[in-house]
């Protein structure tokens, strides 16, 4: 038998490592997900339309804000900031699957709601936006928040951060679906959507929240959610050019 000397300076990293990256625990990671989105969301729609500030610069520093108190509160747990988040190269069946989900449920939601009526399209912003002198390319070139900004910095706050502390937890898959989607709506709610658009931010949130269970890509969900908005802009430029419907 060979006899084994345990010396502590070589044994005491592993005991630390197996500690660093642990996921903070629910409340904690509902605590920093306030701390991340309650102040900033306040300003930016105090603000909102400022002459001074302009229309999109006081929603864009808050969720500069939000990313970056998450990030913090990742490394404050000493974690891999992708790796906790969630922020991968997701693979390309996992991203064309993550898409068409994602569309074929908020497509199909509206069409039921409206009776066949309509499958998503925002054809009735879209013919304001050209009543007031806008173009179809101005149309995409100022859809760059819907675009590009809110995917990341709202599936990195529901589908990242505060996903992967609650599923983490008693909770699971089951908890953190339904609590991040409940939050995703709650965020939602303002004075300009009525009883079907906040329906239809409930879906597309439980549709996320079922591609990031099913991926473990926080990146697809912020694909999906891109292309959602993608199909309600660039569906109504080419519905209203073939003038349907």
């Amino acid at each position: 038998m060979t006899d084994v000397t345990y010396n502590s300076a070589i044994t005491a990293p592993p005991a630390a490592t197996a500690i660093a990256g642990k996921p903070w625990g629910p409340w904690r990671t509902i605590a920093w997900w306030v701390v991340a989105v309650g102040p900033p969301l306040t300003v930016a729609r105090a603000f909102a339309g400022s002459p001074y500030l302009g229309q999109h610069l006081p929603i864009l520093l808050a969720w500069a804000w939000m990313l970056v108190t998450l990030v913090v509160a990742v490394r404050v747990r000493h974690a891999a900031v992708a790796e906790y988040l969630g922020w991968d190269v997701p693979r390309l069946a996992a991203v064309i699957l993550a898409v068409a989900a994602t569309l074929v449920g908020w497509s199909g939601f509206w069409y039921l709601s409206s009776g066949g009526a309509s499958i998503g399209f925002a054809t009735n912003l879209y013919r304001h936006y050209l009543d007031a002198g806008g173009s179809p390319l101005g149309l995409l070139l100022a859809s760059y928040p819907a675009l590009i900004y809110a995917p990341v910095v709202e599936e990195t706050m529901f589908r990242g951060f505060l996903w992967r502390g609650l599923a983490a937890s008693r909770l699971g898959n089951w908890g953190a679906w339904l609590i991040t989607s409940a939050l995703f709506l709650a965020l939602h709610i303002d004075g300009g959507r009525n009883l079907a658009d906040l329906t239809s931010v409930g879906v597309g949130g439980l549709i996320l929240g079922l591609v990031r269970w099913h991926t473990g890509s926080t990146t697809a969900c912020m694909i999906a959610h891109s292309a959602t908005h993608l199909w309600m802009r660039g569906g109504a430029i080419v519905a209203v050019a073939l003038g349907w419907p």
